[in-house]
């Protein structure tokens, strides 16, 4: 079902309708909803995480059932064959949830409403919609561009990677990459 959803914007957008052999059409979209690309291995920015004390937060990995810790696995092998995580043994670590998408796939999401708690803020201001929407008001053209796994551009710095640690019922893992779910990633992003 999402993939039909993105098919059509893709269609409105890049202008395939000129592709009429429905095996080819299949296969670009599969390209383009599938695309990788090759990350940079510096940035000019990482991610720092400042608590407000020393206390670790650690909470024991939840329970899944078969299917879903066969997904849970392949989306971990697959963050750590692109750098994106690497294994851990933080005393720090917050358990995942599993999210269900439009498509009935299931998307990994570690819960660190715990660590938020914990986080101090950083001072970066992110626009009010309200503010944004005035600014366009007389805009003539609109366009929009989604990032796909954009957090996933930033590194944690090396001394705070630890935090970010979280476990599932087969290992414990931490971050290189900025993860979404921290309240201060959008800031650094």
């Amino acid at each position: 079902m999402h993939t039909q959803v993105y098919e059509a914007r893709i269609e409105d957008e890049i202008e395939v309708k000129h592709v009429t052999n429905p095996r080819i059409r299949k296969e670009l979209f599969e390209l383009i909803n599938n695309y990788i690309p090759k990350k940079t291995e510096t940035t000019n920015v990482s991610m720092r995480i400042i608590l407000k004390d020393d206390v670790p937060v650690y909470q024991p990995a939840r329970r899944l059932s078969f299917p879903e810790n066969q997904a849970v696995n392949k989306q971990i092998d697959e963050w750590l064959d692109q750098g994106i995580v690497r294994q851990s043994s933080s005393e720090y670590a917050s358990p995942i949830v599993l999210v269900k998408k439009k498509d009935g796939t299931a998307r990994l999401c570690v819960d660190y409403r715990k660590l938020n708690r914990k986080l101090v803020k950083d001072s970066f201001p992110l626009p009010l919609i309200e503010d944004v929407l005035d600014k366009l008001q007389d805009a003539k053209v609109y366009s929009t561009l989604d990032l796909k796994n954009g957090f996933f551009h930033v590194e944690v710095n090396e001394d705070y990677k630890h935090f970010t640690s979280f476990v599932v019922p087969d290992g414990q893992f931490e971050f290189n990459k900025v993860p979404f779910g921290l309240s201060t990633s959008p800031s650094v992003f």
